[in-house]
């Protein structure tokens, strides 16, 4: 990224009319090996999780560490879906998962993410 930004910034005007980078983004990276055939959603959850915190000082701290006793990984992600089940969001998906997630290599989706992002009150 820094490479290609010293050059379309020492591009003149004649050649370059408009240029867009993304910004640097940490990603929480998960081993690929441990989590090979079922950790896809809980990948998605962790770069949706970096984005946001990022980008938002409000978000950081929910996610945030100290907050919550460790970094937002894998197990991390299947207690706080757990604790959106406890609370009653998505009882079609608890029952479905038969009410545990954390601990297990048991695949998560969209309507899980939807139950846990919904729980710690992002819309």
């Amino acid at each position: 990224m820094y490479a290609l930004q010293n050059f379309l910034q020492a591009a003149s005007a004649a050649t370059t009319l408009k240029a867009r980078l993304s910004t640097e983004t940490l990603h929480i990276r998960h081993s690929v090996r441990f989590d090979l055939g079922w950790g896809c959603g809980y990948r998605n959850a962790s770069m949706v999780i970096s984005a946001l915190m990022l980008h938002s000082p409000a978000y950081r701290t929910i996610f945030d560490s100290s907050n919550n006793g460790a970094d937002p990984g894998i197990r991390r992600v299947q207690g706080w879906i757990e604790e959106a089940w406890a609370a009653g969001f998505d009882p079609d998906g608890r029952r479905q998962l038969k009410g545990k997630v954390l601990g297990t290599r048991k695949w998560i989706g969209t309507s899980e993410l939807y139950a846990m992002f919904s729980y710690k009150g992002i819309p």
